[in-house]
Protein backbone atom coordinates (compact mmCIF):
# COMPACT_ATOMS: atom_id res chain seq x y z
CA UNK A 1 0.00 0.00 0.00
CA UNK A 2 2.89 2.47 0.79
CA UNK A 3 4.80 1.24 -1.93
CA UNK A 4 1.43 2.60 -4.16
CA UNK A 5 1.31 5.57 -2.88
CA UNK A 6 4.99 6.18 -3.66
CA UNK A 7 4.58 5.05 -7.11
CA UNK A 8 1.36 7.64 -7.28
CA UNK A 9 3.34 10.30 -5.97
CA UNK A 10 6.69 10.16 -7.97
CA UNK A 11 3.74 9.54 -11.20
CA UNK A 12 1.97 13.12 -10.20
CA UNK A 13 5.75 14.61 -9.54
CA UNK A 14 6.63 13.40 -13.25
CA UNK A 15 3.26 14.88 -14.68
CA UNK A 16 3.98 17.87 -13.27
CA UNK A 17 7.50 18.19 -14.23
CA UNK A 18 6.39 17.24 -17.80
CA UNK A 19 3.78 19.90 -17.99
CA UNK A 20 6.31 22.55 -16.90
CA UNK A 21 8.51 21.43 -19.99
CA UNK A 22 5.94 21.33 -22.58
CA UNK A 23 4.72 24.76 -21.30
CA UNK A 24 8.26 26.31 -21.58
CA UNK A 25 8.42 24.69 -24.94
CA UNK A 26 5.55 26.38 -25.94
CA UNK A 27 6.75 29.53 -24.71
CA UNK A 28 10.13 28.93 -26.44
CA UNK A 29 8.25 28.34 -29.57
CA UNK A 30 6.23 31.17 -29.58
CA UNK A 31 8.71 33.55 -28.82
CA UNK A 32 10.84 32.38 -31.79
CA UNK A 33 7.77 32.72 -34.16
CA UNK A 34 7.47 35.85 -33.07
CA UNK A 35 11.16 37.05 -33.75
CA UNK A 36 10.97 35.34 -36.85
CA UNK A 37 7.92 37.67 -37.55
CA UNK A 38 10.41 40.87 -36.47
CA UNK A 39 12.72 39.63 -38.19
CA UNK A 40 10.86 39.33 -41.26
CA UNK A 41 8.86 42.88 -41.13
CA UNK A 42 12.34 44.14 -40.31
CA UNK A 43 13.61 43.03 -43.50
CA UNK A 44 10.76 44.14 -45.26
CA UNK A 45 10.78 47.88 -43.97
CA UNK A 46 14.87 47.67 -44.81
CA UNK A 47 14.12 46.75 -48.58
CA UNK A 48 11.50 49.32 -49.00
CA UNK A 49 13.85 51.81 -47.44
CA UNK A 50 16.16 50.53 -50.09
CA UNK A 51 13.62 50.90 -52.81
CA UNK A 52 13.18 54.22 -52.06
CA UNK A 53 16.35 55.85 -51.54
CA UNK A 54 17.09 53.98 -54.98
CA UNK A 55 13.68 56.53 -56.20
CA UNK A 56 14.90 59.13 -54.54
CA UNK A 57 18.61 58.78 -55.98
CA UNK A 58 17.08 58.23 -59.65
CA UNK A 59 15.28 61.14 -59.60
CA UNK A 60 17.67 63.27 -58.78
CA UNK A 61 20.07 62.55 -61.27
CA UNK A 62 17.25 62.48 -63.39
CA UNK A 63 16.27 66.37 -62.48
CA UNK A 64 19.28 67.39 -62.54
CA UNK A 65 20.34 65.89 -66.41
CA UNK A 66 17.49 67.38 -67.45
CA UNK A 67 17.67 71.02 -66.41
CA UNK A 68 14.79 73.48 -66.58
CA UNK A 69 12.39 74.71 -69.05
CA UNK A 70 13.03 77.65 -71.46
CA UNK A 71 9.83 79.80 -70.30
CA UNK A 72 7.23 79.23 -67.68
CA UNK A 73 4.69 81.63 -66.45
CA UNK A 74 6.11 82.88 -62.64
CA UNK A 75 4.36 85.60 -60.64
CA UNK A 76 5.38 87.22 -57.12
CA UNK A 77 3.03 87.80 -54.45
CA UNK A 78 2.22 90.84 -55.46
CA UNK A 79 0.82 89.32 -58.60
CA UNK A 80 3.53 90.92 -61.29
CA UNK A 81 5.03 88.76 -63.72
CA UNK A 82 8.81 88.06 -63.61
CA UNK A 83 11.17 86.20 -65.71
CA UNK A 84 12.13 82.94 -64.50
CA UNK A 85 15.71 83.57 -65.58
CA UNK A 86 16.19 86.71 -63.53
CA UNK A 87 15.19 85.47 -60.40
CA UNK A 88 17.07 82.42 -60.12
CA UNK A 89 20.64 84.93 -61.52
CA UNK A 90 23.23 84.96 -58.45
CA UNK A 91 21.03 82.16 -56.46
CA UNK A 92 22.56 78.87 -54.70
CA UNK A 93 19.01 77.47 -54.37
CA UNK A 94 15.97 77.14 -55.67
CA UNK A 95 13.12 75.36 -54.07
CA UNK A 96 9.73 73.63 -55.82
CA UNK A 97 6.89 73.06 -53.71
CA UNK A 98 3.42 71.67 -54.82
CA UNK A 99 0.59 73.30 -52.49
CA UNK A 100 -1.26 69.85 -52.81
CA UNK A 101 1.92 68.39 -51.20
CA UNK A 102 1.63 66.55 -47.64
CA UNK A 103 1.28 69.33 -44.44
CA UNK A 104 4.62 67.30 -42.95
CA UNK A 105 6.29 67.34 -45.98
CA UNK A 106 6.09 70.76 -46.21
CA UNK A 107 6.70 71.52 -42.88
CA UNK A 108 9.77 69.27 -42.70
CA UNK A 109 11.41 71.24 -45.61
CA UNK A 110 10.37 74.35 -44.72
CA UNK A 111 12.92 74.00 -41.89
CA UNK A 112 15.49 72.60 -44.38
CA UNK A 113 15.05 76.35 -46.29
CA UNK A 114 15.53 77.89 -43.34
CA UNK A 115 18.95 75.95 -42.47
CA UNK A 116 19.95 77.42 -46.03
CA UNK A 117 19.36 80.92 -45.47
CA UNK A 118 21.17 80.69 -42.12
CA UNK A 119 23.93 79.31 -44.03
CA UNK A 120 24.10 81.01 -47.37
CA UNK A 121 21.78 83.72 -46.50
CA UNK A 122 18.73 84.44 -47.91
CA UNK A 123 19.63 86.04 -50.78
CA UNK A 124 20.80 82.85 -51.93
CA UNK A 125 17.25 80.86 -51.84
CA UNK A 126 14.11 81.17 -54.25
CA UNK A 127 10.87 79.33 -53.11
CA UNK A 128 8.63 78.21 -56.14
CA UNK A 129 5.10 77.30 -55.21
CA UNK A 130 2.96 75.28 -57.35
CA UNK A 131 -0.80 73.99 -57.18
CA UNK A 132 -4.60 75.32 -56.39
CA UNK A 133 -3.69 76.21 -52.68
CA UNK A 134 -0.73 78.01 -53.36
CA UNK A 135 -1.90 81.80 -52.56
CA UNK A 136 -3.25 79.93 -49.18
CA UNK A 137 -0.08 78.26 -48.73
CA UNK A 138 2.08 81.76 -49.53
CA UNK A 139 0.13 83.85 -47.04
CA UNK A 140 0.06 81.41 -44.06
CA UNK A 141 2.03 82.25 -40.96
CA UNK A 142 4.51 79.00 -41.88
CA UNK A 143 5.85 80.68 -44.55
CA UNK A 144 6.11 84.25 -43.40
CA UNK A 145 10.35 84.62 -43.09
CA UNK A 146 10.13 83.50 -46.86
CA UNK A 147 7.25 86.70 -47.94
CA UNK A 148 10.11 88.11 -50.21
CA UNK A 149 11.81 85.02 -51.32
CA UNK A 150 8.43 83.23 -52.80
CA UNK A 151 7.13 82.93 -56.66
CA UNK A 152 3.98 81.57 -58.03
CA UNK A 153 3.66 79.04 -60.94
CA UNK A 154 1.53 77.25 -62.61
CA UNK A 155 3.69 74.10 -63.50
CA UNK A 156 7.03 72.33 -62.88
CA UNK A 157 10.20 74.46 -63.65
CA UNK A 158 11.98 71.33 -64.52
CA UNK A 159 11.78 70.02 -68.03
CA UNK A 160 10.48 66.37 -67.09
CA UNK A 161 7.98 68.11 -64.69
CA UNK A 162 7.55 65.74 -61.04
CA UNK A 163 9.02 62.74 -60.70
CA UNK A 164 8.32 62.28 -56.77
CA UNK A 165 5.35 64.26 -55.50
CA UNK A 166 7.34 65.55 -52.69
CA UNK A 167 9.10 68.86 -52.60
CA UNK A 168 12.74 69.57 -54.12
CA UNK A 169 15.60 71.80 -54.15
CA UNK A 170 18.43 72.46 -56.56
CA UNK A 171 21.70 73.75 -56.02
CA UNK A 172 22.56 75.98 -59.01
CA UNK A 173 25.89 76.88 -60.10
CA UNK A 174 25.75 80.16 -63.00
CA UNK A 175 21.95 79.50 -63.17
CA UNK A 176 22.66 75.58 -63.76
CA UNK A 177 21.51 72.92 -61.87
CA UNK A 178 24.77 71.33 -60.11
CA UNK A 179 22.24 68.56 -58.20
CA UNK A 180 18.72 68.18 -57.21
CA UNK A 181 17.54 67.06 -53.97
CA UNK A 182 14.55 65.27 -53.40
CA UNK A 183 12.78 65.18 -50.24
CA UNK A 184 12.15 61.64 -48.33
CA UNK A 185 8.62 61.04 -46.67
CA UNK A 186 10.04 58.75 -44.12
CA UNK A 187 13.17 60.90 -42.58
CA UNK A 188 15.28 63.88 -43.38
CA UNK A 189 18.82 62.13 -43.23
CA UNK A 190 19.13 62.49 -46.83
CA UNK A 191 18.81 65.90 -46.73
CA UNK A 192 21.36 66.28 -43.82
CA UNK A 193 23.79 64.32 -45.84
CA UNK A 194 23.19 66.66 -48.88
CA UNK A 195 23.85 69.65 -47.20
CA UNK A 196 27.22 68.58 -45.64
CA UNK A 197 28.05 68.37 -49.44
CA UNK A 198 26.64 71.33 -50.85
CA UNK A 199 27.95 72.95 -47.27
CA UNK A 200 31.93 71.74 -48.62
CA UNK A 201 30.95 73.01 -52.06
CA UNK A 202 31.31 77.29 -51.72
CA UNK A 203 30.67 79.01 -55.48
CA UNK A 204 32.81 82.16 -55.73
Amino acid sequence: MKSNNVSIIILAIFSILLAILLQLNLQKKADFELRIEVLEASLSNTEIALQNQKNLQFANWYQAMHGFKTHISVKNLENQKRAFDEIIKGKLFIAHINSEMCANCIDKELNNLQLLTREFGKDKVAIFLEGYRQNFISRSEKFSAFKNQIFLIKENFFKNGEILFTPTITFLHNSNTKSVYHASKSSNESFETWFELVSEYRVD
